[in-house]
Protein backbone atom coordinates (compact mmCIF):
# COMPACT_ATOMS: atom_id res chain seq x y z
CA UNK A 1 0.00 0.00 0.00
CA UNK A 2 0.92 3.45 -0.46
CA UNK A 3 -0.14 7.15 -0.20
CA UNK A 4 -0.77 9.33 -3.12
CA UNK A 5 -0.35 13.13 -2.74
CA UNK A 6 -2.12 14.83 -5.29
CA UNK A 7 0.20 17.99 -6.77
CA UNK A 8 -2.30 21.24 -7.33
CA UNK A 9 -2.30 24.83 -7.32
CA UNK A 10 -1.60 26.95 -4.58
CA UNK A 11 -4.99 28.36 -4.74
CA UNK A 12 -6.61 24.97 -4.77
CA UNK A 13 -4.76 23.34 -2.28
CA UNK A 14 -7.37 24.42 0.26
CA UNK A 15 -10.43 23.01 -1.48
CA UNK A 16 -8.91 20.04 -3.22
CA UNK A 17 -6.14 18.41 -1.16
CA UNK A 18 -7.94 15.88 0.72
CA UNK A 19 -7.00 15.27 4.75
CA UNK A 20 -7.48 12.41 7.01
CA UNK A 21 -5.52 10.68 9.87
CA UNK A 22 -2.15 9.59 8.55
CA UNK A 23 -2.72 11.42 5.41
CA UNK A 24 0.26 12.35 3.43
CA UNK A 25 0.79 15.63 1.27
CA UNK A 26 3.32 17.28 -1.08
CA UNK A 27 3.79 20.91 -1.33
CA UNK A 28 6.56 22.83 -3.76
CA UNK A 29 8.67 25.20 -1.48
CA UNK A 30 7.93 28.07 -3.65
CA UNK A 31 3.55 27.60 -2.56
CA UNK A 32 4.73 27.85 1.57
CA UNK A 33 7.24 31.20 1.16
CA UNK A 34 5.09 32.91 -1.32
CA UNK A 35 3.13 36.41 0.24
CA UNK A 36 0.08 35.60 -1.86
CA UNK A 37 -3.01 34.63 0.07
CA UNK A 38 -2.68 31.02 -1.68
CA UNK A 39 0.59 30.40 -0.35
CA UNK A 40 -0.65 31.73 3.28
CA UNK A 41 -3.78 28.73 2.89
CA UNK A 42 -1.27 26.45 1.70
CA UNK A 43 0.34 26.86 5.22
CA UNK A 44 -3.00 26.94 7.50
CA UNK A 45 -3.81 24.06 5.39
CA UNK A 46 -0.90 21.82 6.09
CA UNK A 47 -0.45 22.70 9.87
CA UNK A 48 -4.37 22.12 10.35
CA UNK A 49 -4.12 18.39 8.89
CA UNK A 50 -0.79 17.06 11.20
CA UNK A 51 -0.19 14.69 8.45
CA UNK A 52 3.17 13.68 6.66
CA UNK A 53 4.37 16.89 4.90
CA UNK A 54 6.66 16.20 1.22
CA UNK A 55 8.18 19.71 0.66
CA UNK A 56 9.90 19.94 -2.43
CA UNK A 57 11.90 21.73 -4.16
CA UNK A 58 10.38 22.38 -7.99
CA UNK A 59 13.65 20.41 -9.82
CA UNK A 60 10.61 18.86 -12.28
CA UNK A 61 8.87 21.94 -12.86
CA UNK A 62 12.51 23.44 -13.64
CA UNK A 63 13.67 21.24 -15.86
CA UNK A 64 16.83 20.93 -15.42
CA UNK A 65 18.25 24.31 -14.04
CA UNK A 66 18.88 24.76 -10.15
CA UNK A 67 16.32 25.20 -7.60
CA UNK A 68 15.82 28.37 -5.35
CA UNK A 69 17.90 26.99 -2.20
CA UNK A 70 16.69 29.88 0.11
CA UNK A 71 12.93 29.12 -0.57
CA UNK A 72 13.62 25.40 0.40
CA UNK A 73 15.43 26.14 4.07
CA UNK A 74 12.65 29.00 4.58
CA UNK A 75 9.82 26.58 4.06
CA UNK A 76 11.41 24.17 6.33
CA UNK A 77 11.49 26.58 8.53
CA UNK A 78 8.10 27.21 8.42
CA UNK A 79 6.91 23.45 8.24
CA UNK A 80 9.40 22.38 10.53
CA UNK A 81 7.53 19.21 12.06
CA UNK A 82 9.10 15.42 13.05
CA UNK A 83 6.88 14.54 9.81
CA UNK A 84 8.29 16.74 7.42
CA UNK A 85 9.92 15.35 4.65
CA UNK A 86 11.93 17.72 3.19
CA UNK A 87 13.37 16.87 -0.72
CA UNK A 88 17.41 17.99 -1.10
CA UNK A 89 17.44 19.96 -3.68
CA UNK A 90 18.62 18.26 -7.01
CA UNK A 91 19.10 18.99 -10.94
CA UNK A 92 16.91 16.70 -12.93
CA UNK A 93 18.99 14.17 -14.96
CA UNK A 94 22.03 15.53 -13.45
CA UNK A 95 23.95 12.82 -10.97
CA UNK A 96 27.14 14.55 -9.47
CA UNK A 97 25.35 18.25 -9.44
CA UNK A 98 22.45 16.54 -7.71
CA UNK A 99 24.95 14.58 -5.40
CA UNK A 100 27.04 17.91 -4.41
CA UNK A 101 23.48 19.51 -3.23
CA UNK A 102 23.15 16.74 -1.15
CA UNK A 103 26.50 17.27 0.49
CA UNK A 104 26.14 20.69 0.53
CA UNK A 105 22.50 20.45 1.96
CA UNK A 106 21.23 17.54 3.27
CA UNK A 107 22.84 17.57 6.78
CA UNK A 108 21.52 21.08 7.49
CA UNK A 109 18.32 20.60 6.29
CA UNK A 110 17.83 17.05 8.16
CA UNK A 111 17.88 19.89 11.10
CA UNK A 112 14.28 20.86 10.06
CA UNK A 113 12.82 16.95 9.30
CA UNK A 114 13.59 14.18 7.59
CA UNK A 115 15.66 13.95 4.21
CA UNK A 116 14.75 12.76 0.88
CA UNK A 117 17.56 12.29 -1.90
CA UNK A 118 16.90 12.09 -5.66
CA UNK A 119 19.54 10.22 -7.46
CA UNK A 120 19.69 11.14 -10.98
CA UNK A 121 21.41 9.20 -13.86
CA UNK A 122 20.93 8.79 -17.78
CA UNK A 123 21.24 4.57 -17.60
CA UNK A 124 19.88 2.40 -14.60
CA UNK A 125 23.39 1.43 -13.64
CA UNK A 126 24.56 5.56 -13.44
CA UNK A 127 21.60 5.87 -11.18
CA UNK A 128 22.24 3.13 -8.91
CA UNK A 129 25.85 4.98 -8.35
CA UNK A 130 24.46 7.85 -6.93
CA UNK A 131 22.06 6.11 -5.27
CA UNK A 132 24.40 4.47 -3.53
CA UNK A 133 26.89 7.39 -3.16
CA UNK A 134 23.82 9.39 -1.45
CA UNK A 135 23.34 6.85 0.97
CA UNK A 136 26.51 6.42 1.95
CA UNK A 137 27.09 9.96 2.80
CA UNK A 138 24.23 10.43 4.66
CA UNK A 139 25.80 7.10 6.50
CA UNK A 140 28.93 8.93 7.29
CA UNK A 141 27.40 11.97 8.34
CA UNK A 142 25.34 10.28 11.03
CA UNK A 143 22.35 10.87 9.60
CA UNK A 144 18.82 8.35 9.36
CA UNK A 145 18.69 6.82 6.67
CA UNK A 146 16.68 8.95 3.60
CA UNK A 147 13.94 8.76 2.02
CA UNK A 148 14.83 7.98 -2.12
CA UNK A 149 12.83 9.86 -4.57
CA UNK A 150 12.98 8.30 -8.02
CA UNK A 151 12.17 10.70 -10.65
CA UNK A 152 9.61 10.05 -12.86
CA UNK A 153 11.72 9.55 -16.14
CA UNK A 154 13.15 6.73 -14.87
CA UNK A 155 9.97 4.95 -16.33
CA UNK A 156 11.26 5.41 -20.12
CA UNK A 157 13.78 3.07 -19.43
CA UNK A 158 10.85 0.34 -19.08
CA UNK A 159 7.94 0.39 -17.68
CA UNK A 160 8.92 -1.88 -14.50
CA UNK A 161 12.20 -0.15 -14.22
CA UNK A 162 11.17 2.03 -10.47
CA UNK A 163 9.78 -1.66 -8.98
CA UNK A 164 13.33 -2.80 -9.94
CA UNK A 165 14.64 0.06 -8.54
CA UNK A 166 12.57 0.42 -5.66
CA UNK A 167 12.94 -3.17 -5.00
CA UNK A 168 17.06 -3.19 -4.90
CA UNK A 169 16.34 0.11 -2.30
CA UNK A 170 14.36 -2.50 -0.03
CA UNK A 171 17.03 -5.57 -0.28
CA UNK A 172 20.62 -3.79 0.26
CA UNK A 173 20.05 -0.65 2.22
CA UNK A 174 15.98 -1.01 3.30
CA UNK A 175 15.34 2.52 2.35
CA UNK A 176 11.66 3.82 1.90
CA UNK A 177 11.18 5.05 -1.80
CA UNK A 178 8.78 7.95 -2.86
CA UNK A 179 7.47 7.88 -6.97
CA UNK A 180 7.82 11.31 -7.65
CA UNK A 181 5.70 12.16 -10.31
CA UNK A 182 3.85 8.71 -12.74
CA UNK A 183 5.02 10.05 -16.11
CA UNK A 184 3.44 6.73 -17.91
CA UNK A 185 0.43 6.89 -16.17
CA UNK A 186 -1.75 4.66 -13.67
CA UNK A 187 -0.09 1.62 -14.40
CA UNK A 188 3.62 2.38 -14.09
CA UNK A 189 2.88 3.85 -10.70
CA UNK A 190 0.59 0.69 -9.73
CA UNK A 191 3.13 -1.26 -10.74
CA UNK A 192 6.02 0.55 -8.45
CA UNK A 193 3.90 0.30 -5.68
CA UNK A 194 4.02 -3.34 -5.52
CA UNK A 195 7.67 -2.99 -4.02
CA UNK A 196 7.60 -2.67 -0.07
CA UNK A 197 9.63 -0.13 0.24
CA UNK A 198 7.58 2.59 -1.49
CA UNK A 199 5.70 4.52 0.49
CA UNK A 200 3.81 6.93 -1.15
CA UNK A 201 3.78 8.90 -4.79
CA UNK A 202 2.96 12.11 -5.46
CA UNK A 203 1.43 13.16 -9.44
CA UNK A 204 -0.58 16.50 -11.08
CA UNK A 205 -2.70 13.98 -13.21
CA UNK A 206 -5.71 13.98 -11.21
CA UNK A 207 -6.23 17.54 -11.69
CA UNK A 208 -4.24 17.60 -15.38
CA UNK A 209 -7.23 15.67 -16.46
CA UNK A 210 -10.06 17.54 -14.45
CA UNK A 211 -8.73 20.77 -16.69
CA UNK A 212 -7.61 19.21 -19.92
CA UNK A 213 -11.29 17.09 -20.16
CA UNK A 214 -13.62 18.95 -17.68
CA UNK A 215 -15.34 15.68 -17.57
CA UNK A 216 -15.16 12.40 -15.23
CA UNK A 217 -13.19 10.28 -17.15
CA UNK A 218 -11.53 6.76 -15.62
CA UNK A 219 -8.39 6.89 -15.89
CA UNK A 220 -7.00 3.69 -17.52
CA UNK A 221 -3.76 1.91 -16.57
CA UNK A 222 -2.29 2.07 -19.82
CA UNK A 223 -3.30 6.36 -20.26
CA UNK A 224 0.09 8.19 -20.27
CA UNK A 225 -0.31 11.01 -17.72
CA UNK A 226 -1.27 14.93 -18.94
CA UNK A 227 0.86 17.37 -18.39
CA UNK A 228 -0.16 20.48 -16.47
CA UNK A 229 0.02 23.96 -18.39
CA UNK A 230 1.92 26.43 -17.11
CA UNK A 231 -0.92 28.66 -16.39
CA UNK A 232 -2.76 26.61 -14.35
CA UNK A 233 -0.13 27.04 -11.13
CA UNK A 234 -1.36 30.60 -10.88
CA UNK A 235 -5.29 29.31 -10.42
CA UNK A 236 -7.15 30.62 -7.92
CA UNK A 237 -10.56 28.96 -7.03
CA UNK A 238 -12.73 31.66 -8.88
CA UNK A 239 -11.01 30.66 -11.69
CA UNK A 240 -11.94 27.17 -12.06
CA UNK A 241 -15.75 25.66 -12.62
CA UNK A 242 -17.47 23.82 -10.17
CA UNK A 243 -17.42 21.23 -12.25
CA UNK A 244 -13.86 20.72 -12.90
CA UNK A 245 -13.05 20.93 -9.06
CA UNK A 246 -15.78 17.74 -8.91
CA UNK A 247 -14.25 16.16 -11.66
CA UNK A 248 -10.29 16.39 -10.14
CA UNK A 249 -11.91 15.37 -6.41
CA UNK A 250 -12.53 11.87 -8.37
CA UNK A 251 -10.03 11.68 -9.92
CA UNK A 252 -7.96 12.06 -6.74
CA UNK A 253 -10.14 9.52 -5.14
CA UNK A 254 -9.76 7.40 -7.83
CA UNK A 255 -5.62 7.36 -7.27
CA UNK A 256 -6.15 7.25 -3.69
CA UNK A 257 -8.19 3.77 -3.69
CA UNK A 258 -5.97 2.50 -6.59
CA UNK A 259 -2.82 2.93 -4.37
CA UNK A 260 -4.53 1.69 -0.93
CA UNK A 261 -4.94 -1.65 -3.08
CA UNK A 262 -3.04 -4.70 -1.32
CA UNK A 263 -2.89 -6.48 -4.62
CA UNK A 264 -0.89 -4.55 -7.44
CA UNK A 265 -1.66 -6.21 -11.21
CA UNK A 266 1.75 -8.53 -12.06
CA UNK A 267 4.30 -7.18 -13.87
CA UNK A 268 2.89 -9.08 -17.23
CA UNK A 269 -0.49 -7.35 -17.39
CA UNK A 270 1.15 -3.98 -17.10
CA UNK A 271 2.46 -4.17 -20.68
Amino acid sequence: MAEFCPVLPAGLYKRLDVSYPGAWHFVHAPQVVGCSQSCAEVVETLKRHKGTTILDCYAFELAGTLPCIQDVYEAATILRDDNLIIVCPDILKNGKESFDLVRKHAPALSGYGRIMVVPHGRIMTEWMGWAEDCIEFCRNMGMAMPYIGLPRYMGEWGLDTRYKAATWLYHYYHAYVHLLGAGRGLNEVMLAARAPSVMSCDSTAPFAYAMEYGVYREMKHSETKVEMNSDWWNLTLSDVDYGVLRVAQQNIALWKEALKRDIYPEPYLCQ
